[in-house]
């Protein structure tokens, strides 16, 4: 359980936590299919077949309280790359979960988490995923809370070292398990140490202490993992009407989800204007998006997209970058 009004920290043992040697021990060593950074894979938790029906029923809500997290999540994602105030859900907050993280009733009892140098149950990629989403959560709670600016300056401190915390720990993980999970998380984490920052900046003067920032190499190693992932994006815009395009014609949920990113890459530049890389990544998805808004029309949807794309059309113009032309793609047939 995590208390009321403090960062929701999870606390590895620090036998567990100092080692030097803890290594991923997610896919074993003599495994048929060795870890493969260059392929994208999903993984689905299991379930243990000896289990009583009253055991999978536990397991069954838990699963369910961490997606409804998710949903949350990104619900308050969109807020928060629009300047929305959220809502307060009772999910969004951290003191009201007192339960295992998906899966964890089986790490516990695995091999993969009992060896020497093994990380804690509460650092397998699904513990780490929901940590993140609960630090996220409380961060953006915190700042839209009635607390005082000193109790909000003294919890986001200790936030800090949380993000660093999960950083450190997602670093273990070459397993590359489940590829969107993986990245979803490091997503989170990227996103709180930019909340905390801007946090910090309105609450902290700078010359009063020297506090935690997220600073340029944040900023470019984030850039660097989105563009990964948008040229594979682009890629299947291409072939929309193939099994290729699926992650697109299928899932319309991810309409927000690349505005939210075209969002922050502004967010980023207007911080830092010799962050041109911030603006090239945006002009790349800005092509999803419309691609999106196509294929799951919208008003309020296009009215944002519409607004990001002025936005950014401002933004190349000031730094002398070409501005974003129209998107090039052919609609499947229905």
């Amino acid at each position: 359980m995590f208390p009321a009004d403090s960062v929701p920290m999870v606390h590895i043992d620090a036998s567990i936590s100092d080692s030097p040697n803890r290594k991923c021990t997610c896919i074993p060593a003599d495994a048929a299919q060795p870890p493969n950074p260059f392929t994208s894979w999903s993984y689905i938790l299991p379930w243990d077949s000896s289990w009583t029906d009253s055991q999978i029923r536990d397991e069954e809500c838990r699963r369910l309280c961490w997606s409804a997290l998710n949903l949350i999540c990104n619900y308050i994602s969109q807020c928060a790359a629009f300047d929305i105030d959220p809502p307060e859900f009772y999910l969004g907050d951290s003191r009201n979960y007192a339960l295992l993280f998906p899966g964890e009733v089986l790490d516990r009892m695995s091999p993969s988490y009992r060896a020497a140098h093994s990380p804690s149950p509460k650092e397998s990629v699904w513990g780490l995923y929901c940590r993140s989403m609960l630090l996220w959560t409380f961060c953006n709670r915190l700042l839209h809370s009635t607390a005082s600016n000193e109790t909000k300056t003294e919890l986001i401190f200790d936030a800090w070292p949380e993000t660093q915390a999960l950083q450190d720990s997602l670093r273990i993980h070459d397993c590359n398990l489940d590829t969107a999970l993986i990245y979803m998380c490091r997503e989170y984490i990227y996103n709180t140490q930019i909340t905390i920052t801007q946090a910090l900046r309105r609450l902290v003067p700078s010359s009063s202490v020297e506090s935690p920032t997220f600073k340029r190499k944040h900023a470019e190693e984030w850039l660097w993992y989105q563009d990964r992932v948008i040229q594979a994006v682009k890629s299947a815009v291409n072939h929309l009407g193939s099994v290729q395009g699926h992650q697109l014609t299928r899932r319309p949920f991810q309409v927000t989800w690349f505005s939210n990113q075209l969002s922050i890459c502004l967010m980023l530049w207007n911080q830092d204007r010799t962050l041109k890389n911030a603006l090239i990544l945006a002009k790349s998805i800005l092509q999803p998006v419309e691609v999106m808004n196509a294929l799951w029309p919208c008003i309020i949807l296009q009215r944002q997209s519409d607004d990001l794309r002025q936005r950014l059309i401002e933004a190349c113009g000031v730094v002398g970058l070409e501005p974003p032309v129209p998107a090039n793609y052919t609609l499947p047939s229905l």
